[in-house]
């Protein structure tokens, strides 16, 4: 049976599991940038169009890729709350959002495993 990620209404930046390329060993948080994004409100999709249900992630796992379609969420019209690797909690706007999506490596795009960040 096929059921829809409801782990939290929060998502993790798909960095954290090398978004997808995930193997031993595991990532140490000290490799992670202190000041990059490990999670934040996530877009709500309506999958399974008019009937569906509505859920927070496409791909139907508890991480995300910072883009346009998986990205931060639109439930506030402006922007999001985003959590840092160093617990930070802040309001981000979607326009910085995408501003950042754009840098490899950066703030979003932070996979210790690629000098890239994706």
């Amino acid at each position: 049976i096929y059921r829809k990620q409801r782990v939290s209404s929060y998502i993790m930046n798909g960095a954290v599991c090398g978004f997808g390329t995930y193997n031993r060993p595991k990532f140490k948080i000290t490799q992670f940038n202190p000041a990059a994004y490990v999670q934040w409100e996530p877009k709500v999709n309506n999958e399974g169009g008019a009937n569906g249900p509505y859920a927070y992630n496409s791909a139907h796992d508890a991480s995300q890729y910072p883009n346009d379609k998986e990205g931060i969420g639109n439930r506030h019209v402006k922007g999001a709350a985003i959590l840092g690797f160093d617990t930070r909690v802040h309001w981000i706007s979607l326009q910085t959002f995408a501003r950042e999506a754009t840098l490899y490596p950066g703030l979003l795009w932070c996979n210790p495993a690629n000098p890239n960040g994706n």
